[in-house]
């Protein structure tokens, strides 16, 4: 068994111990490789997106986790990859595009933070970027979580969207305001998925 199935393994234990976890629309997902793009609520947001595929994604994760030994080796192993928040990081951006061209999945959160509120946030315009750079398909994904009631488990559900395709997206030319417009259009995707989940 792989280092990515062991932990898969443990993470879909760790999950149904603490929470009632649904996944809906996986059927929508292909062949090939995607940019993933989902809204973010929780740290562990990137195991949870992970768990249906299976072979591992890569994403990014905030440079100073690097920092930390064993935590840098874990995530490492995992696809993690590092990236400066609150900056354009290129050397993330280009990561991104060469594992996509490669063939790879690759997870973005367009919102570039998590969301305090528990709903999705804006998007910047990292995600439409390196789609249009790497010609990929998107795959929005929403991830909606239920407040616990008395005793129960709270519930998780990761709703997986119809893969957008490349040319869907509006970008005319490479601009700053034509990728806010197309990371618009993504996260406007991603919230049709969340405002959907009902539990």
């Amino acid at each position: 068994m792989s280092f990515f199935d062991r932990v898969k393994k443990v993470t879909v234990f760790l999950f149904n111990l603490f929470y009632k976890l649904k996944y809906i629309g996986f059927e929508n997902v292909g062949t090939g490789s995607y940019l993933i793009c989902c809204n973010h609520l929780k740290f562990f947001d990137p195991f949870l997106v992970t768990i249906p595929f299976p072979k591992p994604m890569h994403y990014m994760a905030k440079a100073e986790l690097f920092k930390i030994p064993l935590v840098n080796t874990f995530i490492k192993k995992l696809g993690a990859f590092p990236v400066k928040r609150g900056k354009a990081h290129s050397a993330a951006i280009e990561s991104a595009i060469s594992l996509l061209e490669s063939g790879e999945n690759v997870l973005i959160f367009p919102e570039g933070t998590r969301s305090k509120t528990g709903v999705p946030g804006s998007a910047k315009p990292g995600a439409a970027l390196v789609a249009f750079r790497s010609n990929a398909k998107i795959l929005p994904v929403a991830i909606k979580i239920q407040k616990p009631k008395f005793f129960s488990k709270p519930h998780i559900t990761v709703s997986f969207g119809h893969p957008i395709e490349n040319s869907e997206l509006p970008i005319e030319k490479a601009s700053s305001n034509s990728f806010k417009e197309a990371s618009k259009y993504i996260m406007d995707r991603i919230c049709e998925l969340f405002h959907k989940i009902e539990f």
